[in-house]
């Protein structure tokens, strides 16, 4: 069964934007927010986005789809195209800020990107701690590959 499109302030607006500096650093705030307090949580900045969404073999931008709400980014999402060498095209996001969550904008997301992906899309990374996360997959015909856990280490000092 579809889902219906999320209700949105009328100024909210999603599009497709080219990656830009100013919309790596304006992702990356975003997606800092939330992953605070879980696994995955490490500083994140607009190279580190950049670095992940660019493959330096790979001659096609990343698709990115983003809404924003007076101005500002408030979920993502976007798929880095595969290299020669990569077989599947990898799916960051949907990430929504929280204000905005459970109204059916990061399920909007991952079907406007489905339909109009030059690639199909095959896999992302869903930690363990993100039952929502993986439940949100589930419900829309994503199985788990493999899995695997993503260890932190403790701030330690180390002597000098």
């Amino acid at each position: 069964m579809a889902r219906a499109e999320p209700r949105l302030a009328s100024e909210a607006r999603i599009s497709r934007e080219l990656l830009t500096d100013s919309l790596a650093a304006e992702v990356a705030e975003l997606a800092q927010g939330a992953i605070r307090g879980f696994s995955d949580e490490r500083p994140v900045n607009g190279a580190l986005v950049s670095s992940r969404l660019n493959s330096p073999a790979n001659k096609r931008a990343p698709e990115i789809l983003v809404c924003r709400h007076r101005g500002q980014v408030i979920a993502g999402l976007a798929v880095r195209t595969p290299t020669p060498d990569e077989p599947r095209a990898r799916l960051w996001g949907p990430v929504v800020a929280e204000p905005h969550r459970r109204r059916g904008l990061g399920s909007t997301l991952l079907s406007r990107i489905h339909q109009g992906a030059a690639t199909p899309l095959r896999t992302t990374d869903v930690p363990e701690d993100r039952p929502a996360a993986g439940a949100f997959f589930a419900r829309h015909g994503w199985r788990v590959g493999q899995s695997h856990t993503v260890y932190r280490a403790r701030r330690v000092a180390i002597p000098a």
